[in-house]
């Protein structure tokens, strides 16, 4: 008796961006009196975040456009604190894709995708360059940027007892997929590296350990709160 409901139910949330995104294209177009370029970046938060020096590109060079991240729900409650896009977009569905010309709204839509970054031998290119090549652009900038509210700065200093801290540095040492591991004992001489040069406090972050003692969770010099 609940089938029709649950269909209902599913067809609306599957057609949801194709309702809404328009809607919302329209209104900042004229809003801002201008088209959009579109780029879209599904996954993961980290590729999302180096896709962000390819936005500021756009934006560069095609001043007269307006620059649009779609990306997830999740992700998308991070990359709207960059300075580096004007709008962004959060996909209900995964699959949903802008195509160029929509409705006359989109001058240029591009996908960003690793090409060649990883090898057999490990890392050739850096993913925001990688990112940024499947866009047929060269980066000048390659560097990502992310503006928090200072009421997400006071919640963490708080949570983390953090008031009156010195700068921090976050360091997230894995477990992660192979070509992303690093050895222990480089990221015990990155840690004295840095505070040789400087006065901060290392914190360490990282998933559940899932009862497993990783030789990162015994470096000196970090505040671990990883898991």
């Amino acid at each position: 008796m609940h089938i029709p409901l649950l269909k209902s139910i599913y067809f609306k949330i599957r057609s949801w961006d194709m309702l809404v995104f328009p809607c919302w294209l329209i209104f900042l177009c004229i809003f801002h009196r201008k088209r959009a370029i579109v780029i879209r970046r599904m996954e993961a938060l980290g590729d999302v975040i180096c896709t962000l020096p390819t936005c500021a590109k756009l934006r560069t060079t095609n001043p007269s456009k307006l620059v649009v991240l779609v990306t997830n729900r999740f992700c998308s409650r991070a990359v709207r604190h960059s300075p580096q896009v004007d709008a962004v977009y959060a996909a209900h569905k995964s699959t949903f894709t802008v195509t160029k010309g929509f409705f006359g709204l989109v001058s240029e839509s591009y996908i960003t995708e690793t090409l060649s970054n990883v090898s057999n031998s490990g890392s050739t290119l850096h993913l925001v360059d990688d990112l940024a090549s499947s866009c047929r652009l060269v980066l000048e900038d390659h560097q990502p940027q992310l503006r928090i509210p200072d009421r997400l700065k006071n919640a963490i200093n708080s949570k983390l007892n953090l008031d009156d801290h010195p700068p921090l540095i976050i360091i997230n040492p894995g477990p992660t997929w192979p070509v992303r591991n690093w050895p222990s004992a480089y990221w015990q001489d990155l840690v004295d590296r840095l505070h040789a040069a400087y006065s901060v406090e290392i914190l360490m972050l990282g998933g559940p350990r899932l009862g497993k003692s990783l030789d990162f969770d015994c470096l000196r010099g970090v505040r671990n709160l990883a898991g």
